[in-house]
Formats: C-alpha cells, sequence, structure tokens
C-alpha cells in the first residue's frame, strides 16, 4: 500500500516526495521493499526522495545516499552515508563492537556523550580549563 502511495505521488508529477516514517509499522522485509522502491524511481530520475526512517537495518541504511543525523535539534551529520562513520570516528565517537552501524547512528542521537573517547573527553576538559584560565 505504501508503494501504491509513493507511485500515486510521482505518478501525479511530484518531483520531489518527502515521507514521514515510510517504514513505520512495517517487518523489515516490507520496510526494505518501501524503500528499495523509492531508489529504484530515484534512480529512473522519476524523482527525489526525502524520508525519515527509524531503526533502519544495515541494508536498508545502505539504499540511501545521504544520512541527515539529527540529536536534540542539532545537525550531527549531513552527508553521504559511507562518510558517517568516520566522520563520527573522527569526532572521537566510538562505535561498541557489539552494534551495528544503524543501532549506533539511532543511540547517538539520544546521547552523543555516552560514546565519546576516554581521549575525547579528556581533551575537551583541557580546553575547558584553558578557557577558564584565560578568562579570570
Amino acid at each position: 500500500r505504501r508503494r501504491v502511495s509513493i507511485g500515486v505521488e510521482v505518478v501525479a508529477g511530484h518531483r520531489i516526495v518527502i515521507a514521514d516514517s515510510p517504514t513505520n509499522g512495517l517487518d523489515s522485509e516490507a520496510a526494505f521493499n518501501v524503500i528499495k522502491t523509492m531508489r529504484a524511481l530515484a534512480d529512473a530520475n522519476l524523482g527525489s526522495f526525502m524520508a525519515s526512517v527509524r531503526q533502519p537495518s544495515p541494508e536498508l541504511l545502505q539504499l540511501f545516499d545521504t544520512v541527515c543525523l539529527m540529536s536534540k535539534g542539532r545537525c550531527l551529520f549531513f552527508g553521504p552515508t559511507e562518510e558517517v562513520m568516520p566522520y563520527l570516528t573522527g569526532l572521537g565517537l566510538q562505535k561498541p563492537s557489539n552494534k551495528s552501524v544503524p543501532d549506533f547512528l539511532e543511540e547517538l542521537t539520544g546521547d552523543p556523550d555516552s560514546f565519546m573517547s576516554a581521549e575525547s573527553k579528556r581533551q575537551i576538559e583541557e580546553k575547558k580549563m584553558q578557557e577558564r584560565r584565560s578568562s579570570n
């Protein structure tokens, strides 16, 4: 039914389709098929698609060209899907080995600080101390 709704938007001539949680309430296979359909339409140059998704599987996440990762009203990352992990790692945010990338990204949006490496936390504390000294 959701693929039909997306198709109706494309047939109606809408070149941009924004889908808020088009996979909510679907099992993983149905969710994958909805996003795969959007991907196929985009690849055929029949439209551009933006979708908010929650708890995507790794396979589902890979169907997206771009990720916008939001936390508490702020953008943590906006860019190519394949660059999200190198970027976050560069910030000192560590994905636990027992978590998939999508699970890590989902949890990260709730509490980014909980994934900071000890070295990153130390550097932040040092910077705060330097700022305090220079303001006194």
